[in-house]
């Protein structure tokens, strides 16, 4: 399920509005603009229950046990995670991914230095497009990586 996250909830809670953000959603195409901020198929919900039913994704990833073979991956280490953590923060959810399973895509893909094939992404800068290309793009790596091929 992809969520619109309620983010008059969040500022409420602390949350700041960058304009650096909004310059840069701006530049965006129309329709990554439309499914982010328009998109009826992704109710508004809070975030609360949101990180709440994550975490309940991440329990069954790890088939119900203990999640130390459960990584968080976002691509770049400064970004998607800490937005990730301050939002746990801010609604007093425990956060169940340890600071050592947390990875970063964009790390891995420079230092081997990528230059697999493309994946057509169905909109750029769709959250749901952008984590099912860097799922099969990782993936990709993680193959090259067992044959050395990189």
């Amino acid at each position: 399920m992809v969520y619109s996250l309620d983010g008059q909830d969040q500022i409420n809670r602390g949350a700041e509005v960058n304009f650096d953000t909004i310059r840069w959603w701006l530049k965006q195409s129309r329709a990554a603009q439309s499914l982010t901020f328009e998109n009826e198929t992704r109710p508004v919900t809070n975030p609360k229950i949101v990180l709440e039913n994550f975490n309940f994704f991440l329990t069954r990833c790890a088939g119900g046990g203990d999640l130390k073979d459960v990584y968080l991956w976002s691509n770049g280490a400064l970004a998607d995670i800490r937005w990730l953590e301050s939002l746990y923060k801010a609604y007093e959810v425990e956060e169940y991914i340890s600071f050592r399973n947390k990875m970063c895509y964009r790390t891995i893909r420079n230092l081997i230095d990528w230059k697999g094939p493309e994946i057509p992404e169905s909109v750029k800068h769709d959250c749901l497009s952008d984590t099912i290309y860097q799922v099969i793009q990782l993936q990709m790596m993680f193959e090259a990586m067992r044959n050395k091929n990189v």
